[in-house]
């Protein structure tokens, strides 16, 4: 590990480029300008991990390594000894950036692949990039003429591509030649598929350039799939991507990763290409990574892509750490007293300790030391040692059966920082003042060996109460002054409350049966008068019927009435009528038909059988 307080949000700067990205190269051509620039400035703005880019080589990479940083003399000469001491304390990774062969309207696609600083630069030189191919010129009916991705084989490209093309001549050689160079993805794939890689390194694509160019719905799909799913990080900063990559934008992450075949963590980088870029992304972007800076650490990413990565201004951890300097400490010193003459390296030969202000885990074999840096941390902290105020019980180190039985503990001294910058000394034979504030919570493992081996678990629930309420805030609390209290004030004010509700249901319960009776009695007086009419209106239609048929056909053993002679007459009078009317209605139609047919035939008045077309009588 390169910080013994292992996972931290530091800065991260993954995309620098060098005076070698003969491409875009905004820096000139003084190398010591440059080194000295990107220090000072990783220093200032407190970058952690820089990965030096070049396109198609790692020639930047490879020249601050040997010649600056495995060079005292050279760092000496540039750089102040805090500076120098600063310096080695950032991680510089390689980044090598290819020009794909596949083409999205009129550009290459970028393809990345950051190396781990242990592999050897003479590794990644000749069994990776002289093992890649590019194609120098085809033949028809013979195999591509392709050569190995060297310096001097680019140039030979370039010089050869100005020969033939006037565009390009008064280019430098080697421009011409990374600028029409392209490789294969899977080309890179196949080479990276070595012992000496496993593990070392990690592909990235920008996935907000040439690539969202191509449409899922065309032609192009395969060609961005299958880019996106060999690449373990994509280079973006825009939230959008950022939730695709971690599967926020499918219906869950398991379908994702069926599709893309991992999660994808976003990280970001300046790219700079000039000095004003440098670690200064567009809109503050920056990219905060929580490991420790080791390749290691940064392969983290891709196992917890969501938790390891922020890109903005500042995470808000650091700001809550910020804001409550009260409730972190940072670290932990043991040191003997001066007037000590006994062999401190038995105990604590001046032991210093950083911590980390999240979660920590002190992890050792058994007598190392782990019990005794808890007690030490509870004895500064002062805590209550939960319910009782006999150190000596639960402290397995600091007790009078190990450390203090011969008069070790008095002879050292024990302080702790906190962020707020108090201090707090003691010298490790102490007792816990019981009237001094309580800082650190501390459950020994004695303590939490008792409380668990007990039949009944009272006192472990107890324990666990006390350690729940003491994380209230004070305003909500209720003005109790026990977990017991409040859980007893807040479960009488529920009783209450169901009190009501179960009055409120009673009552509820009476309106709907009174209601529902009601309903019952008018709904079925309703259906009753209904049926009632609508029987009246059936027997006066029947009455009439009735008298229809009789008038319409009396039978011989029944004389009609006046009343009903008087109707029959009426019938027949009108029967008479209907017929009268309906044999005018058919004499009057057959008249309009003639006539319309008249409208358009015209009958001849003479009528003659010659054979004179032009015979005013002929019916032609």
């Amino acid at each position: 590990m390169n910080d013994e307080r292992g996972s931290i949000w530091r800065k991260w700067d993954l995309h620098i480029h060098s005076p070698f990205s003969v491409l875009n190269n905004g820096f000139g051509n003084d190398f010591d300008n440059y080194v000295k620039e990107i220090f000072k400035r990783a220093i200032e703005k407190k970058i952690a991990v820089i990965g030096i880019t070049d396109y198609f080589t790692i020639d930047g990479y490879k020249k601050i390594i040997n010649e600056y940083l495995n060079s005292e003399e050279k760092l000496k000469e540039l750089f102040s000894d805090s500076e120098i001491q600063s310096i080695k304390k950032i991680l510089i990774l390689p980044n090598i950036e290819f020009r794909l062969h596949e083409l999205v309207e009129g550009r290459r696609i970028n393809f990345h692949v950051i190396f781990s600083n242990e592999v050897p630069i003479r590794d990644i030189e000749e069994h990776f990039l002289h093992e890649l191919d590019f194609v120098h010129e085809s033949l028809p009916f013979e195999k591509d003429n392709q050569r190995k991705l060297k310096e001097s084989n680019l140039i030979e490209l370039g010089e050869k591509l100005q020969n033939e093309q006037a565009e390009f001549k008064g280019q430098n050689p080697l421009f011409t030649g990374m600028l029409t160079a392209t490789v294969q993805h899977s080309d890179i794939s196949k080479i990276l598929d070595d012992s000496r890689f496993l593990k070392k390194y990690l592909i990235g694509v920008p996935s907000d350039e040439d690539l969202s160019k191509i449409k899922w719905t065309g032609q192009g799909h395969m060609i961005r799939k299958s880019i996106i799913q060999k690449s373990n990080f994509l280079f973006s900063s825009t939230p959008n991507t950022i939730e695709f990559g971690l599967g926020k934008k499918h219906k869950n992450q398991d379908d994702f990763i069926k599709e893309f075949k991992s999660l994808k963590p976003c990280i970001w980088g300046s790219d700079a290409h000039a000095f004003e870029k440098i670690y200064e992304p567009d809109f503050e972007r920056y990219c905060w990574i929580k490991s420790d800076t080791t390749f290691e650490g940064l392969r983290q990413i891709i196992f917890e892509p969501e938790e390891r990565i922020f890109i903005g201004k500042r995470p808000q951890f650091l700001d809550t750490i910020n804001n409550s300097p009260t409730k972190y400490f940072n670290k932990l010193i043991i040191k003997s007293i001066d007037t000590y003459k006994g062999n401190n390296g038995k105990w604590f030969d001046n032991t210093t300790i950083e911590f980390n202000n999240g979660l920590c885990a002190i992890i050792g074999n058994k007598g190392k030391g782990k019990s005794a840096i808890a007690d030490v941390l509870g004895l500064l902290g002062n805590s209550k040692v939960s319910i009782t105020d006999q150190k000596d019980k639960l402290f397995s180190f600091l007790n009078k059966s190990k450390f203090c039985k011969k008069g070790y503990a008095e002879n050292f001294e024990a302080t702790i920082f906190w962020n707020d910058g108090i201090k707090k000394s003691k010298l490790l034979s102490e007792n816990i003042d019981f009237s001094d504030n309580e800082r650190i919570k501390y459950i020994p493992q004695k303590f939490f060996e008792d409380l668990c081996s007990t039949e009944e678990d009272t006192n472990f629930r107890e324990e666990l109460n006390n350690v729940v309420f003491s994380r209230v805030e004070n305003k909500d609390k209720l003005a109790k002054n026990t977990f017991h209290d409040f859980i007893a004030y807040k479960t009488e004010l529920i009783n209450d409350d169901i009190n009501d509700f179960i009055i409120k249901l009673k009552e509820l319960n009476i309106e709907i049966l009174e209601l529902s009776k009601k309903q019952s009695t008018d709904y079925k007086t309703s259906i009753e008068n209904k049926i009632k009419g609508k029987q009246e209106e059936l027997d006066a239609h029947l009455k009439i019927k009735e008298e229809i048929s009789v008038i319409k056909n009396p039978s011989e053993d029944k004389e009609l009435s006046e009343d009903q002679k008087s109707k029959s007459d009426n019938i027949s009078k009108l029967l008479l009528q209907i017929n009268s009317l309906q044999n005018e209605i058919e004499e009057n139609s057959k008249k309009q038909e003639i006539l319309e047919i008249e409208k358009y035939v015209q009958i001849p008045t003479k009528v003659c059988t010659c054979t004179d077309l032009n015979c005013a009588a002929s019916p032609i």
